[in-house]
């Protein structure tokens, strides 16, 4: 896909530390892999014979999409091809939306080897939500590659991106519903220990006070269930196995209670290797089934460190005690 016609960045000096470290690399016959990485550590430069006098000759496609790490860090993966016959070298990349806060950035070099792509890891920010919701996918945002030049200055080459899977949609809606639904309540989950081989949690609701911000809205929120993690299986009521807790706990904007509401939740093991535990992005996210209004979605509670670690241990002690 060809760019549209770059503008020249701020930074008219520009930066020749892409071409120096790709002359060392070259010098050295070290090159960088030419696949794909999801870390948040840049990809290691591949050698440039030389820098572009511009962004004629240069073809890239861009698309985005998530790794299953990225739910746990509120990351995206911006990836990058290099559909030209010559590197590409990048001091960095910026997407761009409407939906977005704040644009993502990412001021680090890279080189994409010709024929190869490369992923550039963006941590996202809060999602700048319309009045109403459009009845459509929102398109996906506006890639910003910083390109240096031969003559020592950077440009900036704009590409549009393909939402790949679809993720940034379903990240536009889940990120604005959590939003909604944030300014109404604030969830967070504690452990509680365990006892018999189960996992005890606590899911604490606490209602906001005064006028909430979206555009005016003060829909009732409803609270209907919370789903077990691949590390943790939901246990009901009579302590079986279910595909989630039913909740009935309802807050109303216009008569908010003070004290925080807290509902005990049980959990039995799902996964008890050390690998699964030791290598968990996901164990620890518990998502809350929530209804405001007409609407229904999910919120994701994401564990803080201490509640991690707490979980962690009790779940080590349930695979203990079950053996």
């Amino acid at each position: 896909m060809r760019a549209r016609p770059p503008r020249p960045a701020a930074r008219t000096a520009g930066r020749v530390a892409v071409a120096a470290l790709s002359a060392a690399l070259a010098a050295a016959g070290l090159t960088g892999c030419a696949g794909a990485t999801g870390s948040d550590s840049p990809p290691r430069p591949a050698p440039v014979e030389a820098l572009p006098a511009s962004t004629d000759a240069i073809a890239v496609e861009a698309e985005v999409y998530r790794t299953r790490i990225d739910a746990a860090r509120d990351g995206i993966q911006l990836s990058v091809t290099n559909e030209g016959d010559a590197a590409l070298a990048l001091d960095g990349a910026r997407l761009e939306s409407p939906l977005l806060s704040a644009a993502l950035e990412r001021i680090d070099d890279a080189v994409i080897p010709a024929g190869a792509t490369r992923d550039l890891p963006m941590t996202l920010v809060e999602p700048r939500c319309p009045a109403s919701p459009e009845g459509r996918a929102p398109d996906a945002p506006e890639a910003v590659l910083l390109v240096p030049l031969a003559d020592g200055s950077v440009t900036e080459l704009r590409v549009p991106t393909t939402d790949r899977i679809g993720q940034w949609a379903a990240w536009v809606e889940s990120a604005c519903f959590a939003q909604a639904v944030a300014e109404r309540v604030e969830l967070s989950v504690r452990a509680d220990g365990g006892a018999g081989g189960t996992i005890g949690v606590e899911l604490v609701v606490r209602p906001r006070e005064g006028p909430v911000g979206d555009r005016g809205g003060a829909e009732v929120v409803r609270l209907m269930s919370v789903s077990g993690t691949v590390l943790l299986g939901a246990l009901d009521a009579a302590g079986e196995r279910a595909e989630g807790i039913p909740l009935d706990v309802v807050v109303d904007p216009a008569s908010p209670t003070v004290a925080p509401i807290v509902v005990p939740l049980r959990f039995s093991p799902n996964r008890c290797d050390a690998h699964a535990i030791a290598d968990d992005k996901q164990g620890t996210l518990f998502r809350v089934g929530v209804a405001l209004g007409e609407r229904t979605g999910t919120v994701t509670i994401v564990s803080d460190d201490a509640t991690k670690e707490a979980l962690y241990a009790a779940l080590t002690a349930s695979c203990a005690a079950n053996d």
